[in-house]
C-alpha cells in the first residue's frame, strides 16, 4: 500500500529533511559526548539547533508564519525524540548526507507528517 502525500505535507518532509541535513553539518558535529548519554531526551543543545534550523527554514521556503513554524518544527523534534534514541536519530541524520539507505528513515517521514496534520488541525 502506497501513501501519496499532499503537496503541503511533502513540502514540509522536504524541509525536515533539510533541516536534519543542516543539524549535521553544523549542529551535530560535537555530539559523541551527548551520544553517550543516550536515551530518548536530547541534549538542549540538539533541540535548539534543530528548531532554529526548522524555523528559519519553513519561514524562509515554505512562507509559514513563524508561530505556526514553531508549533510544527517542536511537534516533528518531539516525535523524532519519543521515537528514536539519540545515537540513532545521528546515525539517520549522517546516513542521509551520505545518500545511504537507512530503515528508521521511515520514523523522520512519519514525523513529518504528524506534525503537519498537527498543524493543519490548529488553523
Amino acid at each position: 500500500m502506497s501513501v501519496t502525500l499532499h503537496s503541503p505535507i511533502r513540502r514540509r518532509l522536504a524541509l525536515l529533511m533539510a533541516v536534519l541535513l543542516t543539524l549535521s553539518v553544523s549542529g551535530l558535529g560535537a555530539l559523541p559526548v551527548a551520544i553517550a548519554a543516550g536515551g530518548h531526551h536530547y541534549p538542549a543543545k540538539v533541540s535548539a539547533a534543530f528548531n532554529r534550523g526548522c524555523v528559519t527554514a519553513a519561514t524562509k521556503n515554505l512562507s509559514i508564519a513563524k508561530p505556526a513554524a514553531r508549533r510544527y518544527c517542536r511537534a516533528a523534534f518531539r516525535c523524532i525524540e519519543r521515537r528514536l534514541t539519540l545515537k540513532q536519530f545521528v546515525r539517520v541524520v549522517l546516513d542521509m548526507e551520505h545518500h545511504r539507505h537507512n530503515s528508521r528513515s521511515g520514523v523522520l517521514k512519519s514525523c513529518a507528517k504528524q506534525a503537519s496534520s498537527k498543524l493543519h488541525r490548529r488553523a
